[in-house]
């Protein structure tokens, strides 16, 4: 029979095992940033992204107009991060923010149209998070 004292540690230390197993967020990470301007002139997107209420990424950009250039790509030094990512974007008076839910990996285009910022994303299949097969917001 196991005593009192061996079953109270064990409960505690399974306890703590699965705590930590569910308590963390899951990782959230942008693999690809595309910024997309309609305008007819060239724009400057200033995006910024948070997570757990810490910025962990910061870009500014000045964007041509989408007809005359090839739209500009960051797929280097993008956040991966426990739990919701934040998406905040300027461009001039425009502006628009979103919270990505934690455990996606996806890509993100930035779109801005005359007083107008829009998001449109993709889940990707990323190393370490699950796939979920959704687009849209």
């Amino acid at each position: 029979m196991v005593s009192s004292r061996r079953f109270f540690c064990l409960s505690v230390a399974s306890a703590t095992l699965v705590g930590g197993c569910f308590g963390r967020p899951e990782r959230t990470r942008l693999d690809e940033i595309q910024f997309v301007n309609e305008g007819d002139a060239a724009r400057t997107f200033e995006v910024t992204i948070e997570a757990d209420g810490e910025e962990v990424y910061a870009e500014t950009r000045t964007v041509s107009p989408a007809e005359d250039e090839p739209i500009p790509v960051v797929t280097e030094g993008l956040p991966d991060a426990r739990g919701p990512l934040t998406v905040r974007t300027t461009v001039g008076d425009a502006a628009a923010s979103h919270t990505y839910e934690a455990g996606r990996c996806f890509g993100l285009l930035v779109e801005y149209s005359p007083g107008t910022v829009v998001y449109f994303s993709n889940d990707r299949r990323c190393a370490g998070t699950p796939s979920r097969g959704r687009s849209g917001r």
